[in-house]
């Protein structure tokens, strides 16, 4: 049973056309994954949808109730922002739409966040389209993806990652199709230029022939004959040439590397020393006092809830000010946070990431080209970009700048998820120090080998990619459940004990009380 029909939806502003989409379908229980580049027109098409803005539109039916889960809500001093959207998704949920649309959902929330909202997501059974950069989000939800790209949705079954093969799959037919295109194209000028050849040469009466022997002979004709035929060969084969389907040259793959300042002569080094350092905001301990080294090439992901101590802990850091703190005199950190401020906004893009730089101007505009900047890019204000692309040159201006430690922080938001994968191709070859921060699984899947983890007052460093602590976590996590579980079984025991010997309410409550956190267990 369907829940949206949609047939030829347009919308233009002025003579540009942003969308032209003419046939979409979305069945009851189908769930959606929407991508696309930043500024392609998602969230444009999602208010569309929801009825905010008008389009052109030949066939519009949502078949039920609807509902959109927006990307930017209101905030509040009480809640975060991970509270705010359970609120948010649980309104929504209780009035069991048939068609659940969410703008970028899992912005802003931490690890627990997100797995609880994926749990909420599985159990609904409608209609769901999810705009969203987090690449393992999709994966775990969508069974269908929908690209849109130049104002048109193609369709690819799967989620995510079958999306991604069936693009590797259509860049290598794509590549096979311009090898063959070029192979067809350089026969046929190979064989227009030798019929010209050959014509120019009938064209020349043999040297050794007069003129008045050519005639007598008769052969001025036979020349004539052999010189039309080559001429009409190659004709045809120009007609051959000019309709040869052109196929266009497919974007290279450039692997790009990054000249990192001091990271020959100190890699491996140690270049940040904690010792002891206690995590504190006024009365409030963030965590235990705790001591770890950074050495120069580490690339660490650093993991917990918000509010956990995350960004306080980087901001120590770099502040470089508490006895508990050593950062080496080679050590260059750039920082990057949500406030971008180490751009000018009056400066274009190309000499904003120009500023600083230790890497060649050709370099640069490679990095910024990886980014999806054009040419005729470069010469834009930052202040007249979006939010998405203001991240863009904030990243581009630390990757090529006088820096050999990046400390990154939530560095995803905002950005698109080919954006991301370029990031996480530039860090992947950055050879200086990351330090990240950030909830992308998949980003910290691909980019970090050592993980620091802030749980429960408690800083956990743990020498392995994100995947091997998951499962190092999880293990303590069952051992730790299943001894929780034995300590109730234990205590119900003894109280049944007392309870058989010497009856109380109070004892009684203690036991019905135990009794449903065992429950509560069991069901976990």
């Amino acid at each position: 049973m369907s829940v949206l029909e949609i047939k030829q939806l347009k919308f233009s502003v002025g003579i540009r056309e942003i969308l032209n989409i003419e046939n979409l379908n979305i069945e009851n229980g189908q769930r959606i994954g929407l991508v696309g580049k930043n500024g392609c027109g998602k969230s444009l098409f999602l208010s569309i949808l929801n009825h905010k803005i008008e389009a052109e539109i030949s066939l519009f039916k949502i078949f039920g109730m609807y509902s959109l889960l927006p990307q930017f809500k209101p905030s509040s001093f009480q809640l975060s922002g991970g509270e705010i959207t359970q609120k948010y998704l649980i309104d929504i949920l209780s009035q069991s739409p048939k068609l659940l649309m969410l703008d970028e959902p899992t912005n802003n929330l931490d690890q627990k966040h997100i797995i609880w909202l994926q749990k909420q997501l599985k159990r609904y059974d409608g209609g769901m389209i999810i705009v969203s950069h987090n690449r393992y989000f999709l994966d775990e939800l969508c069974d269908m993806i929908w690209e849109l790209d130049n104002g048109k949705i193609q369709q690819y079954p799967g989620n995510y990652s079958d999306y991604l093969e069936q693009k590797k799959i259509e860049k290598r037919t794509h590549n096979k199709a311009y090898e063959d295109y070029k192979k067809n194209k350089k026969h046929l000028e190979l064989a227009i230029l030798n019929k010209r050849q050959q014509a120019n040469k009938v064209s020349k009466f043999p040297k050794n022939k007069s003129f008045s022997e050519i005639n007598a002979k008769g052969a001025k004709p036979h020349y004539g004959k052999v010189q039309k035929s080559l001429f009409h060969s190659m004709k045809a084969l120009d007609s051959r040439l000019d309709q040869l389907e052109v196929v266009e040259k497919p974007v290279e793959d450039r692997k790009i590397t990054i000249d990192v300042p001091f990271v020959k002569k100190y890699i491996n080094k140690p270049i940040i020393k904690i010792e002891k350092l206690i995590g504190r905001v006024g009365d409030k301990v963030l965590w235990e006092p705790t001591t770890f080294i950074v050495r120069l090439g580490d690339k660490i992901g650093v993991i917990g809830d918000n509010g956990s101590g995350k960004t306080t802990l980087v901001k120590r850091i770099i502040a470089n000010k508490d006895e508990s703190i050593y950062v080496s005199s080679y050590t260059k950190i750039g920082y990057f946070d949500q406030n971008l401020e180490i751009l000018n906004e009056k400066k274009t893009i190309l000499e904003n990431v120009n500023e600083g730089t230790v890497q060649s101007e050709v370099q640069v505009r490679i990095i910024l080209d990886h980014f999806g900047f054009k040419k005729e890019d470069l010469v834009k204000r930052v202040k007249i970009l979006s939010g998405g692309e203001k991240v863009k040159v904030a990243l581009a201006k630390l990757l090529v700048g006088d820096f050999n430690t990046l400390i990154l922080d939530e560095p995803t938001n905002h950005l698109d998820v080919y954006t991301i994968e370029a990031l996480e191709d530039l860090l992947i070859n950055y050879c200086g120090t990351v330090i990240l921060i950030s909830h992308d699984q998949r980003l910290l899947e691909k980019t970090v080998s050592k993980v620091i983890a802030i749980d429960n007052k408690k800083i956990t460093i743990f020498d392995g990619d994100i995947n091997a602590f998951n499962r190092s976590h999880q293990e303590n996590s069952k051992n730790s459940f299943s001894t929780k579980k034995l300590l109730i079984d234990m205590e119900i025991t003894k109280i049944l004990s007392q309870l058989s010997m010497n009856f109380s309410e109070e004892l009684e409550e203690k036991y019905n009380y135990l009794l449903k956190l065992k429950k509560e267990l069991d069901n976990i």
